[in-house]
């Protein structure tokens, strides 16, 4: 537990940083004349379990951490490791209006020295994020507040999420981050794979990985991202797509694609068994909507586009 020492250094340390921050260009660096050493707690004291410790934990790149600030703790401190050179984005995003304040901090001296800052993510936006290169350090530090606590010295309830994005070709020593806000896309090759279910839904994002270029032919259907089904997770990945849950796609009106080549639509939930041959007019289904018909049953919806291939497939 944090001793009364320690909590006393903190809070003399935020007092004096929230007065050098002030004369920070927002959203820079600083310089390296600016000792904005600050927050000297001792090592040990940096442990999530600490009872009313302002330190939550380590992030690990591409995780999303939601927490809420209080008037009795309107700081916190996160922790992460990456590769020094590596690029990073880190997002602090408010959860209910609250404007937020985010540094970047490495080791210092027994403390921890401020090497920069931003409160305006985007003009007009309370979220606050940075973007920069990590020096060499043994470690970094994330810390995460409201503006009207570190530049007024007002303790500020706030909710907030808190993600350290991988913005590097290289992987930051692990993979590289996409699929969220303020984050460039996958190189070529590569697609963003979302966690099953997500999507990209969220601020939390996925992390880049290789196209496959040969997948199994097994059976094992899968609803991807795009709305489409695929016939396991691996053909979904080679079209560059995330799985958002097993088994055949449902429709939102409760119908759903079946059959070995997905040729018929019917109730969700519904297993049809056919054989599994390939006829030409199947392809025709690709693009066709499956939902329910004006008799509450599931069923193809007959568009000139749809009645127009299939009678040129002879049907």
């Amino acid at each position: 537990m944090m001793t009364s020492r320690v909590w006393m250094v903190a809070s003399i340390a935020l007092v004096m940083f929230a007065g050098c921050a002030a004369e920070l260009d927002k959203g820079g660096a600083a310089d390296e004349g600016d000792d904005l050493e600050g927050l000297e707690f001792e090592s040990a004291e940096l442990r999530a379990d600490a009872a009313g410790s302002p330190f939550r934990g380590e992030l690990r790149l591409g995780q999303l951490e939601a927490d809420s600030l209080t008037r009795r703790l309107p700081y916190h401190y996160w922790s992460f490791n990456a590769a020094a050179g590596s690029q990073v984005f880190i997002d602090l995003a408010s959860r209910e209006g609250s404007d937020m304040f985010v540094a970047l901090m490495v080791p210092h001296r027994g403390g921890y020295r401020v090497i920069a800052v931003n409160d305006d993510c985007y003009s007009g936006t309370l979220n606050a994020c940075l973007r920069t290169t990590l020096p060499d350090a043994p470690s970094y530090a994330v810390l995460a507040t409201t503006y009207q606590y570190i530049r007024r010295g007002i303790p500020t309830p706030a909710n907030y999420h808190v993600t350290v994005h991988c913005d590097d070709e290289s992987g930051c020593g692990e993979a590289r981050s996409c699929g969220s806000r303020g984050l460039p896309e996958c190189p070529a090759g590569q697609f963003c794979a979302f966690a099953d279910g997500t999507c990209g839904a969220d601020d939390r994002g996925g992390v880049c990985q290789p196209i496959p270029e040969v997948c199994i032919t097994l059976y094992d259907p899968v609803c991807g991202c795009d709305g489409r089904n695929y016939s396991n997770g691996c053909a979904a990945a080679n079209h560059g797509i995330s799985v958002a849950y097993p088994g055949e796609c449902v429709e939102e009106n409760g119908c759903q694609r079946s059959g070995c080549s997905r040729q018929l639509c019917v109730e969700a939930g519904v297993d049809v068994a056919t054989t599994c041959e390939w006829r030409e007019e199947y392809a025709c289904f690709d693009e066709a909507r499956c939902e329910r018909q004006d008799d509450g049953r599931c069923g193809w919806t007959r568009t000139r586009e749809l009645a127009a291939c299939l009678g040129s497939s002879g049907l």
